[in-house]
This record gives structure tokens, sequence and C-alpha cells, in this order.
């Protein structure tokens, strides 16, 4: 699958799951934006990041962009802080790639955890990394304790808002 043809198709998704595009100030990046509210007592804000990261993969790219994408989504949530449900912020920076580098794949899949946490809710950083040539996702693989319920459904969204199939 070709760059453009993936970046159409996980577009594509998230419209049909009630994502809206909104403006980023992040450079080479679309954003998109859901409030959801699983039940009466939750809701989560997500941010979908999607950026081409061409050449060779870093660590340190990965771990610059997902930051920035995380600072962002903070900086222009919308659920205010008065609310009776518990909240949650997931942000998701999506990183498209033509490969992996071995040190760039275990960065994303083992070594970077980013952990979050506010009085009033919970943030989540959940970089992710598509492999235009395997057509494989990339991400944490390992759930902390103090994550385990919100970790099973990050991990389905990935799969839901990214994978291919």
């Amino acid at each position: 699958m070709l760059l453009n043809e993936y970046v159409d198709f996980v577009r594509g998704k998230l419209s049909k799951v009630g994502f809206h595009q909104i403006e980023t100030s992040l450079p080479r990046t679309m954003l998109y934006h859901q409030i959801v509210r699983p039940n009466s007592k939750m809701q989560n804000e997500v941010f979908c990041f999607i950026t081409a990261l061409r050449g060779n993969l870093t660590p340190e790219a990965i771990e610059q962009y997902s930051q920035q994408a995380f600072e962002f989504a903070k900086q222009h949530k919308k659920i205010s802080r008065i609310s009776t449900r518990a909240t949650a912020i997931i942000a998701y920076p999506l990183i498209i790639t033509d490969t992996i580098p071995p040190d760039a794949l275990n960065f994303v899949t083992k070594q970077y955890r980013p952990s979050h946490w506010h009085w009033w809710g919970s943030y989540y950083e959940f970089p992710v990394v598509m492999e235009l040539s395997t057509q494989k996702l990339h991400f944490r693989k390992s759930t902390p304790i103090w994550g385990a319920t919100y970790y099973v459904m990050i991990r389905k969204q990935v799969a839901q808002y990214f994978g291919i199939k």
C-alpha cells in the first residue's frame, strides 16, 4: 500500500466512526478529534495525529513527535474539568514510514513508556508506527498494572482506527 492510499484509508475509517478533522500547529500533520462516551460514568477525548516520516526513523523522532502531539492534545482538550464523569485524554500519534529500523522498533514497542496523570482524569500518550513495507502496526505491547483497564481499550482502538486488516 502506498502512503497516500493508506492516509486516505485511515481518514475514511476515522470519519466513519465519528471523528472530525481539526486544525493543528504541528507541521505535516493531520489531526482528527472525537469525544467518546462509552457509558454514563465515563468520557474519553481522543486525538489521532497522522504524519509520515521519511528516511531513517529514529527513537528520538518518535519520542519528539509523540510528545508534541500529546502536548497539543492536552492544550486543546474540550472536556470540562467540572464533569461528573471520569475523563481521559488519549493521544494517538500515528507515524507512517516505509520501514522501521530495529532500534526504532524496539523503542516504540518496548522502551517508550510515557505516563501522565492529572487529578481530574487520566492522560494517555500512545504512539503508533505503521510500517508500509510490511503493513504492520507497531506499538507498546506490555501493559502497566495501573493501566490494565484502559490499555485493552487503547489497543482495540489502535487496530480499529489504523489497522489494515
